[in-house]
């Protein structure tokens, strides 16, 4: 029985293999999104070095037939599949079953950029602990605010139980530098262990690499898968009760299990 599954599922892959990729798949089966893809053509920059042939980019997400790339330097992208390599990068991961690790392209990119404020001392994390991380709610909020600390301790209603431990917390401060560092201590004590954030020096240059494009000033929440797909977009006083985000993850895991069979942990 075993000799015969083996064969249908190298069937099913080689079938695949031929006929290609869907836009719907490089959307939606994020577990087999490339962590870097080169580009095909030139990208001209005014204030920086262009995005030469053959250059690598970082995968931030794919929207549509663009994926944005984070290309350092060079800057943050958004670009047509087929000006990269994408497509073949994806389907050599389908065809070989190769999964992104678990804790997805961003568990393993943020995983050790990140600390825990409400333990003593911040001690920063590493991206083992994200293994069974299937989603990360990114908390956009100046961390010299007050009140952006009362909205966090708000929101931990939401994680109450065992019902949502799959959903990582993150706090991305939208401070400069030198103001997240001054008051990083401000979240000491003040926040459970279901909260992370990020380390002051990383901050500034993973919310160019999300590109989420949200406000400064107002508080943000922006859900997204392990490797970064957006589920859930809006301003914290647009969703106060979070019953739009609660909709939209309950959809989510819904839509991932009918099309994968995978469960959320």
């Amino acid at each position: 029985m075993k000799v015969v599954v083996s064969i249908l599922i190298s069937l099913l892959l080689s079938a695949h293999a031929a006929l290609g990729s869907t836009v719907e798949e490089w959307n939606t089966q994020t577990d087999f999104w490339p962590v870097w893809v080169k580009m095909k053509r030139v990208i001209e920059n005014e204030d920086a070095p262009d995005v030469r042939i053959g250059r690598r980019g970082l995968v931030s997400r794919v929207e549509g037939e663009e994926v944005i790339l984070d290309f350092g330097g060079e800057g943050i992208h958004r670009v047509a599949i087929s000006d990269t390599d994408f497509v073949e990068e994806f389907d050599e991961k389908v065809t070989k079953d190769i999964r992104n690790l678990r804790g997805g392209i961003v568990g393993e990119l943020i995983g050790n950029k990140l600390f825990l404020p409400g333990v003593e001392g911040r001690p920063p994390t590493e991206f083992t602990e994200y293994f069974d991380t299937r989603y990360f709610l990114i908390y956009y909020a100046p961390i010299a605010d007050e009140q952006s600390l009362v909205i966090a301790q708000d929101m931990e209603r939401f994680f109450a139980g065992s019902a949502y431990e799959f959903v990582t917390s993150v706090w991305m401060p939208t401070d400069e530098y030198m103001t997240i560092r001054h008051n990083v201590e401000n979240l000491d004590g003040k926040l459970s262990r279901r909260w992370k954030a990020f380390i002051p020096q990383f901050a500034p240059g993973y919310r160019k690499y999300f590109s989420h494009d949200v406000p400064d000033n107002e508080p943000t929440l922006v859900l997204i898968d392990r490797n970064g797909r957006i589920v859930y977009r809006a301003k914290v006083s647009e969703d106060p009760n979070l019953t739009a985000l609660t909709q939209a993850l309950s959809a989510d895991v819904k839509s991932v299990h009918a099309s994968t069979g995978a469960n959320p942990s």
